[in-house]
């Protein structure tokens, strides 16, 4: 039997009712998808808020839809069931999609909240926006391209989840790879005072690599090999287990966790770096007031 995944459908209704049932439509429509949604708890003893941060923890993606609205807060509290979903996901470390509506899509006027919930929905979208992107207009033209734009991307994200599983770094996490980054790119694109010269370049180089797959693969296992020869010779700086750690995660085609270590000794060097020019400045000072003019260039170079 195959593995079912769970998907919370996170969304205010009042704007987005419509677009939420399409979405919620779409991803039911995966037959190895259960969409959960609050409007389907069952009654049960428990404060929603618990109940609610339960089903976020059991999921496995979040979806957040997030238009103009705040929408409801558990008794007591300024949060709203949707910032504190997202949240709760964040702290699991979950898959968050985030869709986040453009300032031009034409929600009814009726739909605007009062003033101190507008405020905090502006403050929720301006930290969303720190790490997730602003829905393309395109995407949320209506509810079913929305929900056509969402089923996608939690396929690419499924994707994601099944390579995982994968033993060692395979072919397909390799393409999946490129794919989230040819991805990424388009989204850069998109945006208004993207660096176009550059990301053409790059996408037209993933797009290289996607039509030959075979031999980007075998260049992406040579480098993953080269990689874990380098963090070896560095592995008395970097201590055993943060070096096996991230030698594991080669193996499975994760270059996070080798490149943070590169880039700690990339820095605890260039702090060695600064204070030998220190010290040669000094020496040069030292030479040209004793009026050895070549010692002092020399230090001084």
């Amino acid at each position: 039997m195959s593995q079912i995944y769970r998907v919370f459908l996170s969304s205010t209704g009042k704007d987005l009712a419509g677009y939420r049932q399409k979405v919620f439509e779409a991803l039911q429509r995966k037959p190895d998808v259960k969409v959960v949604r609050m409007e389907d708890f069952v009654a049960e003893h428990g404060k929603p808020k618990d109940i609610c941060a339960r089903e976020v923890r059991d999921s496995d993606i979040l979806v957040g839809l997030i238009g103009f609205c705040y929408g409801a807060s558990p008794p007591g509290l300024k949060r709203s069931f949707t910032h504190l979903e997202y949240d709760e996901a964040m702290a699991k470390g979950h898959s968050c999609l985030i869709h986040i509506a453009p300032e031009d899509v034409p929600f009814p006027a009726y739909t605007r909240e009062p003033d101190a919930l507008f405020q905090r929905i502006t403050r929720f979208r301006a930290k969303l926006l720190k790490t997730h992107t602003v829905g393309h207009r395109s995407s949320w033209e209506n509810a079913d391209a929305l929900a056509t734009h969402v089923s996608e991307a939690v396929e690419r994200a499924l994707d994601r989840m099944r390579a995982a599983a994968e033993p060692g770094f395979t072919k397909r996490k390799h393409e999946l790879g490129l794919k989230g980054r040819h991805a990424d790119i388009l989204a850069l694109l998109a945006e208004e005072g993207a660096e176009r010269d550059l990301l053409l370049a790059q996408k037209a180089e993933v797009e290289r690599k996607l039509g030959d797959l075979e031999q980007s693969f075998a260049q992406a296992k040579t480098r993953i090999t080269d990689l874990e020869a380098l963090l070896a010779r560095e592995g008395n700086q970097i201590g055993g287990d943060r070096l096996a750690e991230a030698r594991a995660a080669l193996e499975q085609g994760d270059f996070s966790k080798a490149d943070d270590l590169f880039a700690e000794i990339e820095a605890r060097e260039a702090m060695a770096v600064q204070s030998a020019a220190r010290a040669a400045y000094g020496r040069g000072e030292i030479a040209e007031e004793q009026v050895r003019w070549a010692d002092a260039a020399e230090h001084y170079g």
